[in-house]
Order: C-alpha cells, then sequence, then structure tokens
C-alpha cells in the first residue's frame, strides 16, 4: 500500500546501497507490472545515488520528464536521506524541476524539507516558499505556516530567514484570503510584526475586508484564533501600542457589520485582557460623550466584563447616557458569562449580584437606577437557577 513501513524502507534502501544490479530489476519490473512497491522507489533510488548514483541519475531524469505523479514522488522522497551540504547544482534543479509539477503529494514531500536546506540553500528555500505561498492552496499554506514557524535551533531566531523582508510579506499576503486561520499563524504573525508592527493589523484588517465579501459564506469566521496572544507579543512592547489599540477600536464606528462584529475578538486578541493600556484607550471615547462611541463600547464590553475596569468604565458610560441601547449592552454584558464557569451557576449569578451592589448607593442617581435594575433581574435569575439545581439535586442523587 501507499503507507509503508519503517523496515521495509530500510531493506529498500539497503538493496539499492548494497545491491544496485538486483534494486534496478526490482525498480523496473514494479514499474513494469505496476506493483503496490511503486509507493516505495524513492527508498531504493536513495541507495542507489550511494550504490551505483549513475544508474540512479538515469531513473530521476526519465522520471522527471514523465508524466506520472508516483514517480515524480519518488523522486522527491529519494532526497529525505540526504546530506544537504553535499548536494550538487543538479540535485538544487531537480528540486526546482520538482516544486513546479504544481503535484499536492510533491510540493508538500519537498515543503517538509525546507528547513533543513534553508541554511544551506536560502535563496531557493525563499523561491519555492513564494512560489507555493502565491498558488493559494489552503492545505499547503497551512504546511507553509508550520514550517515559518521552526526555530532555528539556537533560540535566537527562525529556521528559514529572509534577507528581504518583502520576500516574507508577499508569502504572507497570500495568508489573507483563507477561509480560516489555526494556531499555526501565530508564528507567521509574530514574525511579522518583528518587521513591522502595522503590517500585523493591515493582515487582520484585510482578512476582514474578504470575509466581508463572502457574506454569509464566512459562518464563524474569526479575523485570527483566539488564544494566541504570544502572536502580538512584539505589538505590546512597540511604542505604536496605543496607535495600533486605537486603530482597531475606530473599527467600530465603520458601516461594515463584520468590522463590528470582529473588533472585539482582535482587541483581546492584541491586548490580552483590559489592562491599563486598552483601559486609556477605551476611556478616550467615554470622555468623548459622543453617543456612538458609547454605544461601540458598550458592546466592546462583552468581551472584557469581568474585573474592577470594566465596571469602572460601565458605570462611566452610564453616567454619560440614557440611551437604551447602550444601557441594555451594557446588562448584557453583566449578566453574560466571562467565558467557561465552573461549579453552579447561581454561584456566578450570586458573585454578579455582589459586584453591582456597590451601585446601590451610587452618588449618581442613573447608576444606582441602572443597579437597581440589574440587581432586580439578577435576583430573579438566581432563585431560578437555585430552584432548577435543587431539582437536579432531587433526581440525580
Amino acid at each position: 500500500g501507499e503507507n509503508g513501513f519503517m523496515y521495509l524502507n530500510i531493506l529498500l534502501k539497503s538493496l539499492g546501497e548494497n545491491q544496485p544490479t538486483l534494486a534496478c530489476c526490482l525498480v523496473d519490473r514494479t514499474i513494469l507490472e505496476d506493483l503496490e512497491l511503486k509507493y516505495h522507489l524513492g527508498d531504493v533510488v536513495a541507495g542507489l545515488m550511494i550504490g551505483d548514483p549513475t544508474k540512479a541519475w538515469v531513473y530521476i531524469k526519465k522520471w522527471i520528464e514523465s508524466d506520472n505523479p508516483n514517480l515524480w514522488q519518488s523522486v522527491a522522497e529519494s532526497y529525505r536521506y540526504s546530506s544537504w551540504s553535499d548536494l550538487q547544482t543538479r540535485d538544487w534543479d531537480i528540486l526546482r524541476e520538482l516544486a513546479q509539477k504544481g503535484n499536492g503529494g510533491v510540493d508538500h514531500r519537498i515543503l517538509s524539507y525546507i528547513f533543513q536546506f534553508a541554511p544551506i540553500n536560502n535563496g531557493l528555500a525563499t523561491e519555492l516558499l513564494r512560489e507555493w505561498a502565491n498558488r493559494g492552496n489552503e492545505a499547503l499554506l497551512t504546511h507553509l505556516a508550520d514550517v515559518l514557524n521552526w526555530p532555528n535551533g539556537k533560540g535566537d531566531g527562525w529556521a528559514i530567514e529572509f534577507n528581504d523582508p518583502q520576500v516574507y510579506l508577499e508569502i504572507i499576503q497570500n495568508f489573507e484570503r483563507l477561509s480560516s486561520l489555526g494556531n499555526h499563524s501565530e508564528g507567521i504573525l509574530k514574525r511579522l510584526a518583528e518587521v513591522e508592527p502595522g503590517l500585523v493589523i493591515d493582515f487582520i484588517e484585510k482578512r476582514i475586508i474578504n470575509a466581508s465579501m463572502l457574506g454569509s459564506e464566512a459562518p464563524g469566521f474569526h479575523a485570527v484564533p483566539l488564544g494566541i496572544f504570544s502572536a502580538f507579543d512584539n505589538i505590546r512592547m512597540s511604542s505604536q501600542y496605543l496607535d495600533i489599540l486605537r486603530r482597531v477600536r475606530d473599527w467600530m464606528l465603520r458601516d461594515d457589520g463584520w468590522f463590528r462584529r470582529t473588533t472585539p475578538d482582535v482587541l483581546k486578541s492584541i491586548s490580552g485582557g483590559l489592562g491599563a493600556p486598552l483601559y486609556r484607550v477605551l476611556a478616550e471615547w467615554v470622555q468623548s460623550g459622543e453617543a456612538k462611541k458609547l454605544q461601540a463600547l458598550s458592546f466592546i464590553l462583552r468581551d472584557f466584563n469581568i474585573g474592577n475596569s470594566f465596571y469602572d468604565l460601565s458605570r462611566e458610560i452610564i453616567i454619560q447616557t440614557d440611551d437604551e441601547k447602550t444601557l441594555d449592552s451594557i446588562s448584557a454584558a453583566i449578566h453574560t458569562t466571562p467565558g467557561v464557569i465552573s461549579g453552579p451557576m447561581s454561584i456566578f449569578t450570586q458573585q454578579r449580584i455582589d459586584e453591582v451592589a456597590p451601585w446601590l448607593k451610587d452618588e449618581n442617581l442613573r447608576v444606582r437606577r441602572f443597579g437597581q435594575k440589574v440587581i432586580l433581574e439578577l435576583q430573579k435569575d438566581f432563585e431560578r437557577e437555585k430552584a432548577e439545581e435543587a431539582y437536579e439535586d432531587r433526581n440525580w442523587r
């Protein structure tokens, strides 16, 4: 079958290395009779490269010129045993020609070698990465992202370096149109921020624009995967950090619903939470007193609905406005759990009541009235949840 076994691969390589004549007979018969061993000929050729390089090159040249993808794959497989520093110009030419075939299996095989031979032939490595990225194949781009994440082994850089940052930027731009990004995107965005922090925001912005163009074809879209905070370390340490937060915050004022829907997630990914920098940037909108900004801010706070900073900002908004949509949004944020909670729901609700309780004695009448209304709702929720929990205890014990 196609999935070989380690000992078979070792045996076939050894055959090519130590018994080249017999190995050639095996290769010829396998091709003639279309035997299942056709999926393992790369091991035989790898051995022939040591036992009889001339014969090996006869096969390689012939197979490269054929239109048989299995034979292309065999040539690509034969290089997995290579000592990359010993390769000749003709070997690099073969790898380039294989990559130009446009065969997925061959591309993935060569791509798996990239981080190994990039230190030896960086020019070919970046050339192939650019070509594969430009094809836009999602599976290939995902594999490519994993390769770009490889460290150099010294802990101070990447296995694949780019002498020209523009080449890396050109490669990464191809990820903008992907329907989804996995955790493999963490490394590529971190590298992008090393080039220029603002480029990461350009990248995210273009992904949202693409999702907006797709509309209903992009359900469950996230501009960046949730929880990849280390991807933005370089942004948080940058002198541009506050301006970048402001730029993303201002997406909430756009008419495009995709930006309003996505902004809180992006702010959370970049900031890691409602710390001092993000609080400062959001407080600027409170101070503006503009109704549209206050309403947008109340929506953002649904994703940051925990801690003193959340209640401080909410209180300031309540003081500033009597807009029902804005106040309802704050109320919804208080009623919403900040992620997964452990234990009975009534415990969470009681905690919320305790957190809102200081508003009942607030010096501002609007805040007192809002607090009374929310606590009344929370108390009803608490009583219902306690009754449900008691019912479950009676029926499940």
